[in-house]
């Protein structure tokens, strides 16, 4: 069987056989450093290459510029808040064995685990379809409002169950589609 990353279109939890998914998760977050690490030494070169060569030709008057100035895969702090309360969610869904597989693969790990502090999880927990993962959805008026949102998929409508009551809900993503993680997103119910 052929283990697949999980920036691959094929990988799915069932690609890791049968580790536990607090290890894949940490597996995850560890590869993303590494990789993120791996690009930001192959971009030192150059980078250096230019500050010196835009130092060489400045005025005296100018600020002379650093390599750093110049690197954009350079490690960075936590980019994103995600909130306590989507985080702990997250991983209590992890826990409960609710999470899908492919959700694994964009999440940003690193950040929820950041976030995360174990509090107890409010209800609903998350709206989960194909492609789709909303984290504490809450209903207003024709919409649902979610702290954290997983998306892997192309419709603009899809169908979406409450992993707790396991009531369905049509939900239209309008286009926020593709692959990625949004916070404090919104959605409007379909008819």
């Amino acid at each position: 069987m052929r283990r697949y990353w999980a920036h691959e279109p094929e990988f799915s939890s069932d690609n890791f056989g049968s580790q536990p998914t607090w290890l894949i998760l940490q597996a995850l977050e560890h590869g993303a450093k590494l990789h993120a690490e791996e690009l930001h030494l192959q971009e030192l070169g150059i980078s250096t290459l230019i500050s010196v060569f835009v130092n060489a030709n400045r005025s005296p008057k100018s600020k002379p510029v650093k390599p750093a100035d110049f690197c954009y895969f350079k490690p960075t702090e936590i980019s994103a808040k995600i909130p306590t309360q989507a985080a702990d969610t997250f991983f209590e869904l992890v826990k409960d064995g609710l999470l899908p597989g492919w959700a694994v693969g964009i999440a940003p790990i690193d950040n929820l685990r950041a976030a995360q502090k174990h509090k107890a999880v409010l209800r609903p927990r998350a709206w989960i379809g194909e492609g789709v993962l909303l984290v504490q959805p809450r209903l207003h008026a024709n919409q649902v409002k979610v702290q954290f949102a997983l998306i892997d998929c192309e419709r603009s409508q899809i169908e979406v169950e409450d992993a707790d009551s396991g009531l369905r809900f049509k939900v239209d993503l309008g286009s926020k589609v593709g692959r990625r993680w949004m916070l404090e997103a919104e959605f409007d119910l379909a008819t």
